[in-house]
C-alpha cells in the first residue's frame, strides 16, 4: 500500500511566498495506515497521530527529477536524534506558477515515495454543496450557540459542514465522563472546556471559520450575552435550565432578533 502525504495548500503557498529554500515542519502519522499529514506552521486544531520531523526543500528541475537522491542527501545531513523516528521529506518545484511536490518517507536509511494529496483552499472546500446550499451566503452569517452539550455541539458541527462562516460559542462547562455517551467529544477530551472542544470540532470541518468562545455562565454576564445576540444573525438556545432560556428569550425580544430553542 502506497503511503499518502497530505499537504495544506495555504501552508505551501506561505512557504513559497517567504522566499526560503528550505524549512522544517512536522508530520503526524496514522500508525498502520501509512497516512501522513504534514504542517509547515502549527494548525489551529491540535494534530492527530504520532509526530515525526518533516523537511520541505525547494528544488530546481534537475533535482526534482532526482528528488529521491535529494531526499536521501537531506536525510543524511540530519541529526541522529531526528533520525530516531521516520522522517518525511517534501521536494517542491515551481515552474510557470505551477507547484509540484514529491514526498518521501525515510526510515533508518530506507526510502519510499508517497502519493501527495492537497488539502484545498477555502474556495474549494464546499464545492459539493454548491447548488444545494448557498454556501457564499452562509459564509457571511454569524450564529451564537448557547449551551454546548449533546444538543448544541452537534448543531454547531452541522452548521460548519453547511458552510456557516462565523460562530460565537458560550458555555462554562467542561467535558465530563457522563457526557461522553451522547456528546460529539470523546474520552481524549475529558476535562476540556466545551467551548474549546467544540471550536476544534468546527475547525476540523471548516478550518476557515471564525470562532469566538466565552467560557462563562451567561446568567451572570447578561451584558456579554446581549452584545453577542446583537452581533449574531441567529441565536440558538441549547441550554438545559429555565433561567438561561428566559434570559436569552428576553434579550432576543429586546433586540428584535431571531432565536431557536431546542432541548
Amino acid at each position: 500500500m502506497e503511503p499518502i502525504v497530505y499537504i495544506y495548500q495555504d501552508h505551501l503557498q506561505d512557504f513559497w511566498n517567504s522566499g526560503q529554500s528550505q524549512c522544517f515542519g512536522a508530520a503526524f502519522e496514522w500508525k498502520g495506515e501509512q497516512v501522513y499529514h504534514v504542517y509547515i506552521k502549527y494548525p489551529q486544531v491540535a494534530p492527530t497521530g504520532y509526530s515525526m520531523p518533516c523537511l520541505f526543500r525547494v528544488v530546481d528541475t534537475d533535482d526534482y527529477e532526482k528528488a529521491e537522491d535529494v531526499a536521501l542527501s537531506v536525510y543524511a545531513s540530519m541529526s541522529e536524534e531526528a533520525k530516531r523516528v521516520p522522517v518525511v521529506i517534501v521536494c517542491i518545484h515551481v515552474e510557470d506558477t505551477k507547484v509540484s511536490s514529491r514526498a518521501f518517507i525515510v526510515d533508518d536509511g530506507r526510502i519510499i515515495e508517497a502519493g501527495v494529496k492537497y488539502v484545498p483552499r477555502k474556495s474549494e472546500l464546499y464545492t459539493r454543496s454548491k447548488g444545494l446550499l448557498e454556501v457564499g451566503a452562509l459564509e457571511s452569517k454569524k450564529v451564537l450557540i448557547v449551551g454546548l452539550g449533546s444538543g448544541g455541539a452537534p448543531i454547531a458541527v452541522e452548521l460548519a459542514k453547511a458552510g456557516v462562516g462565523h460562530f460565537i460559542l458560550m458555555d462554562f462547562d467542561r467535558i465530563e465522563l457522563h457526557n461522553i455517551a451522547r456528546h460529539i467529544c470523546g474520552v481524549n477530551e475529558l476535562g476540556r472546556l466545551k467551548v474549546n472542544a467544540v471550536k476544534d470540532a468546527i475547525l476540523l470541518k471548516n478550518p476557515y471559520a471564525q470562532v469566538e468562545t466565552y467560557d462563562i455562565d451567561m446568567n451572570k454576564h447578561l451584558d456579554i450575552l446581549e452584545k453577542c445576540v446583537a452581533e449574531s444573525d441567529l441565536t440558538i438556545a441549547a441550554t438545559d435550565e429555565y433561567a438561561s432560556r428566559y434570559n436569552i428569550n428576553a434579550c432576543l425580544v429586546k433586540l428584535g432578533k431571531v432565536g431557536l430553542f431546542g432541548r
